[in-house]
């Protein structure tokens, strides 16, 4: 069962890109531009625009070049060019909004490489670095694993022998290397073990860029009882009691970090737009 949620472009982080938007395709024609791109703009508007009274697709051909050189200069696409106006034949079209003053015109797919083209770029506030700096982050410590056929054969007073690791782990990733002491650890580069000497006094890890923070989606929580819950069975379907796809919490455990809302994306994933940011 699919989610009714808007479509927005995940390069709308970037770029000041509107909601994906369904269009009636007799209302469109479609303008091919030389980098494969397809723009529908509205047909109405460009008649008025350019005072046409016979349908777009009778017109001729020193016509033709010449709303197609004035909608070249009107968009001022960079790097590419308007090159055909075509009739549609979809039965169903769709887009993002571009920006113009004259003319609906909306672009069926946005090159990641291209979207500067059509979309002024979005002015982002300076992160606050010292907050972001604050977020705290679980490290596990690792000693190593051991190896069973099966859980079952997990036995009390039984001895297994460990295959050791001996690393410090944040969300699967190893961030450093450690020896086990008495009653202490000696925190070791990533990877280098062997070589404690040579990296004394050294940074511990040289660069965090690499790392991440994982942080929870949740749209709240229900209470059951025990028996409420024993009586579950698949298929079941559970009143959602006023919770919101379009407000959804970002936790990192238990802490409330932002407010965001659940989005598709220009490839149909399921995707989170932030709203609201508390750190």
């Amino acid at each position: 069962m699919g989610l009714s949620l808007k479509i927005k472009h995940s390069l709308s982080d970037r770029y000041e890109i509107r909601p994906w938007k369904l269009l009636d395709p007799s209302d469109f024609s479609s303008l091919s531009l030389d980098n494969g791109s397809v723009i529908h703009i509205k047909n109405d508007d460009l008649k008025y625009y350019f005072g046409l009274t016979q349908s777009l697709s009778d017109l001729r051909s020193e016509t033709l070049q010449f709303v197609l050189d004035d909608l070249n200069e009107l968009y001022s696409f960079s790097g590419c060019n308007i090159k055909g106006l075509n009739a549609i034949t979809s039965d169903e079209i769709s887009g993002y909004s571009l920006k113009s003053e004259h003319f609906k015109t909306y672009i069926d797919k946005v090159d990641p490489n291209l979207g500067e083209n059509y979309f002024p770029e979005r002015i982002k506030p300076a992160l606050n670095e010292r907050l972001i700096n604050d977020l705290p982050i679980t490290l596990e410590y690792l000693v190593g694993k051991i190896q069973i056929p099966s859980l079952d054969r997990l036995k009390k007073s039984e001895i297994y022998t460990i295959k050791p690791l001996f690393r410090a782990v944040c969300s699967g990733e190893t961030v450093f290397d450690f020896l086990l002491g008495i009653n202490e650890i000696i925190l070791l580069k990533k990877g280098q073990t062997m070589s404690l000497e040579a990296n004394v006094g050294e940074p511990l890890v040289d660069d965090t860029s690499g790392m991440s923070v994982e942080l929870n989606v949740s749209l709240g929580s229900i209470t059951f009882s025990v028996e409420e819950l024993q009586n579950l069975v698949v298929g079941d379907y559970l009143d959602l009691k006023g919770m919101s796809v379009s407000r959804v919490e970002i936790k990192m455990k238990n802490r409330l970090v932002a407010i965001g809302e659940l989005i598709y994306d220009e490839n149909s994933r399921l995707a989170l737009e932030i709203n609201e940011v508390y750190l």
